[in-house]
């Protein structure tokens, strides 16, 4: 076990004295229009052509963030996005997170039917129905050649699942050192990363199969791995995100403004690579300076209810947000 050093420790790279200059604003671009209840994850596609919405009304929708239905009258004073389709009929209960294949022909969903499913995103079809647990399934990932699929759930524990198998009664390996509800994960090239409510971030090695934890003190509702994959950034139950760094357990940055006290709530690295973004309680969100930790500005009032999700555009700066309001949200930040 390892125990992140003080903020005041970091490396030379956070010494820089990074000034921010210009104003920035977020634009509101589209409406993700078409849940009956809280969306509860948003996940763009690795290209940033799509994402898709995991909702408690049971479904999933594949949407075109970039498009406008010009069909579809909008709730708001925004033009509403393209929903491509909705996928639905396998959950009997909230579908609370999802995972996109690189390729983006399959998607894996998960949440409180303690099953995960693995869908065909052309027919439609459910391709591999996994028993994963013994309670709802919090989070799902892929691997990074999309053949092992990886479940967090309530019971404490994470399974792995090797998807080339013909059947999956039994996952390939299970991670039980968790003293409380996993809530996340995210991923390496060879590491599977796991934030839990027991306020320990686990990275587990799986070529040397060694298993290092980073004590954050306090409850993680979401960990995201940085685009170079030599850090990661957990949202932590007392209003705070922290950075911390991969190898050597380091806290580089912790952030500070955003309301994070009782729900989900999801923070992402944005394509400049010098902010980092926040969802908050307060419906509002929070850009922080990567390299200060300063606040660089807020959007107030984006959701009328708790933003739960987030997920930036690997190269543009469009980012999309979901709450618990309903909504998905398509943002442009603007200079």
């Amino acid at each position: 076990m390892r125990a992140p050093q003080p903020v005041q420790t970091i490396t030379t790279l956070f010494q820089s004295n990074t000034k921010l200059t210009r104003a920035m604003t977020d634009r509101l671009v589209r409406v993700l229009d078409g849940h009956s209840a809280a969306v509860h994850a948003v996940c763009m596609t690795h290209d940033g052509a799509y994402c898709m919405t995991a909702s408690a009304d049971r479904t999933i929708k594949l949407w075109n963030p970039h498009k406008t239905d010009s069909n579809k009258p909008s709730i708001t004073n925004k033009d509403p996005a393209l929903c491509v389709q909705t996928y639905s009929g396998a959950h009997g209960y909230a579908v609370l997170d999802l995972a996109i294949t690189q390729d983006k022909a399959q998607f894996a969903s998960v949440g409180e039917d303690k099953t995960a499913f693995v869908w065909d995103v052309a027919s439609m079809r459910v391709l591999r129905r996994i028993p994963a647990h013994n309670h709802r399934i919090n989070a799902v990932a892929y691997n990074k050649h999309d053949t092992v699929l990886y479940t967090a759930s309530y019971d404490g524990s994470v399974k792995c699942w090797d998807l080339r198998a013909q059947h999956l009664r039994d996952p390939i390996q299970s991670m039980t050192d968790f003293k409380d509800s996993v809530t996340s994960l995210a991923q390496t090239e060879y590491s599977i990363i796991a934030g839990s409510v027991d306020g320990y971030v686990r990275i587990y090695d799986m070529r040397r199969g060694l298993m290092q934890a980073d004590y954050l003190h306090d409850p993680i509702t979401s960990v995201i791995t940085s685009p170079d994959a030599r850090s990661y950034l957990a949202s932590i139950m007392t209003s705070k995100l922290r950075l911390v760094s991969i190898e050597a357990g380091k806290l580089l940055k912790e952030y500070a403004g955003h309301v994070h006290q009782s729900y989900k709530v999801e923070a992402g690295f944005e394509s400049d690579d010098q902010h980092v973004l926040s969802g908050s309680e307060d419906g509002s969100l929070y850009h922080y300076s990567l390299l200060t930790g300063q606040l660089a500005y807020v959007t107030r009032q984006a959701h009328y209810k708790e933003i739960s999700s987030v997920s930036c555009h690997p190269s543009s700066p469009m980012f999309i947000t979901a709450s618990y309001d309903g909504l998905g949200k398509v943002w442009m930040k603007e200079i």
